[in-house]
């Protein structure tokens, strides 16, 4: 008798396992189904309406043709050479340069295999909403919530825009809920290195970003180790003893990063924030900085529908911990939510605003109002909604999404001549091409890597020339003249180029802000009289001519003197 029900128990057990595998499959192969969906439904649309659909532009552009240039003259030569050249050149944002390489390896040297490539953050965004989704339990309301998410144009442009900025505030994002989440009077030494670990990672992800990442994640810690000591009741003493660990751990980790990337990173910092802070600064009304990132242009293009939404959430989910939940569990929420509060006010008032920097408010945000969309329907579900409500609403949110929002976009709009850029560039990338390999050395052309200078960085980037190039085994160097405020560093970094591309000021698209771009015109006549270059139109772009300018000392038997003209 004893022996039938210990196997009948056993049945049991094996057929919970069983049916509870079963479920976990189901979950898995639903978030599947949405990333592909999304996926797809973003490349298409950046081929047909953005970036994809023309040649790379900034700064898209920059990443890629890094990423190609390690995959094809450093680790095509070695691992070593590889590790020697991140180390003694480090990539502006090695995520991405390695995401680039990844791509480029396994789908082909194109743009397009980057943008696929791009495919892991959105993977890491819908795992994420997959987590947070848990207190939901059934699998149609945790597939529901997470379809919902993925209508937040930031998440589309995970796939569209080629940047190390949506997964720098994805991850960014994951460490602020990860420090205001544990509880460090509790917490093992594991999951507090662990902590550490994480905020090290978002600190690296874009090591230019440090300027916000690294205030934001001590504002942060300090708001959660506040909150402890006062709805917690723990002793700050203990807590501050306990807070040790994770940060000595973090500036540990840190420690090899700083050594690396630390010069580059201080100097891009001084660039942007003192020497051209007036190139970079974005014109606008107090109100239109202070509502940018929200219900502005950064806002509305980033997180709509969200924003609104999200922010009714936010309240009603405060409205909610305060009545009805315990003090400790007010603890992370309220952290966080200062600590965002705090986040969005330093980029108001910053006098930069981009979309690509937003990223640092919109992903945190975003998760901020996943975890909140969660405990209210959870909460709700166990005062006032039947067991099936939180599935119901979830259905009607995402039904609505589906009717009034795309699951594809993009930061990006392209400009009308957009169509005509792919042949023209193919063009230059010829021309180039076949002026290097004809590069002959001698006097007035020095046997050095050639180098590519243009004086605007439209309507083609010198970039996009570069990663042609390159994927044609070629390498050259890019001189820029764009942040040069005198005619006369222009010139000198002009005289140091042997192929120059100059647009004619009548190309479309030039409305450049650069200081260096306004002498573009100038430059454009001299090349044309100076017989140190050989000049050529390699096409137009709406009737306006675009030059290459080839060092005529460079060509071979060319005699002092001689030009060609179209």
């Amino acid at each position: 008798m004893q022996r039938s029900t210990e196997r009948s128990s056993s049945k049991v057990l094996r057929c919970l396992g069983e049916q509870r595998l079963a479920r976990q499959a189901v979950f898995v192969a639903g978030l599947v189904a949405l990333f592909a969906l999304v996926l797809q439904r973003n490349i298409t649309f950046s081929l047909n309406h953005s970036r994809l659909s023309t040649t790379p532009s900034y700064d898209d552009t920059t990443y890629l043709l890094d990423a190609i240039r390690r995959l094809n003259f450093e680790l095509a030569n070695g691992v070593g050479t590889f590790v020697s050249g991140f180390v003694h050149g480090p990539p502006h944002a090695p995520v991405t340069t390695l995401t680039g390489m990844l791509g480029f390896a396994l789908f082909g040297p194109t743009p397009l295999s980057a943008y696929l490539a791009n495919g892991w953050i959105l993977a890491l965004y819908i795992g994420v909403m997959a987590y947070v989704s848990r207190p939901l339990a059934t699998i149609p309301a945790r597939l529901l919530f997470v379809a919902a998410m993925l209508f937040a144009p930031a998440s589309h442009a995970m796939i569209t825009e080629f940047r190390p900025d949506l997964a720098a505030g994805l991850i960014f994002a994951i460490a602020l809920v990860a420090i205001v989440s544990v509880d460090l009077s509790r917490a093992s030494v594991g999951r507090r290195i662990a902590v550490a670990a994480v905020a090290v990672a978002a600190t690296i992800v874009k090591p230019s970003a440090i300027v916000i990442v690294i205030p934001g994640l001590g504002l942060a810690f300090v708001f959660s180790l506040a909150l402890r000591a006062w709805i917690g009741c723990s002793p700050i003493g203990a807590l501050l003893r306990r807070a040790l660990l994770p940060i000595v751990a973090y500036v540990v980790l840190m420690v090899p990063f700083a050594l690396v990337w630390g010069g580059q990173t201080i100097a891009y910092i001084y660039q942007a924030l003192v020497s051209n802070a007036d190139v970079w600064r974005t014109e606008g009304s107090r109100y239109y900085h202070w509502t940018f990132h929200y219900s502005g242009y950064g806002g509305t293009l980033a997180l709509r529908p969200f924003n609104g939404l999200g922010f009714a959430l936010i309240c009603a989910d405060i409205c909610l911990l305060v009545r009805y939940r315990p003090r400790a569990e007010r603890i992370a929420p309220f952290a966080l939510y200062l600590t965002i509060a705090m986040l969005y006010a330093a980029m108001a008032l910053s006098a930069e605003k981009t979309l690509f920097q937003g990223s640092f408010f919109y992903l945190p945000y975003l998760l901020a109002v996943a975890l909140a969309m969660v405990r209210v329907l959870v909460t709700l579900r166990a005062m006032l909604l039947p067991s099936w409500g939180a599935d119901a609403v979830l259905a009607c949110l995402v039904a609505a999404l589906a009717f009034s929002r795309p699951l594809g976009s993009s930061y990006t709009p392209v400009p009308a001549f957009a169509p005509q850029l792919p042949v023209l560039l193919q063009s230059v990338a010829d021309r180039t091409a076949d002026f290097l390999s004809r590069r002959t050395i001698g006097p007035g052309c020095p046997d050095r890597m050639p180098v590519l200078s243009a004086t605007y960085p439209a309507p083609l980037t010198p970039e996009s020339v570069l990663f042609e190039l390159a994927v044609r085994g070629h390498i050259a160097r890019f001189d820029s003249v764009y942040l040069l405020r005198t005619r006369e560093a222009i010139q000198q970094t002009i005289d140091g180029a042997d192929i120059v591309l100059a647009p004619d000021p009548s190309m479309p698209g030039l409305g450049q802000k650069l200081p260096g771009s306004v002498f573009g015109g100038d430059v454009l006549h001299d090349l044309q009289t100076d017989p140190t270059w050989s000049g050529l139109i390699v096409g137009t772009v709406d009737g306006a001519p675009l030059w290459l300018f080839e060092r005529t000392a460079c060509l071979p038997g060319a005699a002092a003197g001689q030009r060609n003209t179209p």
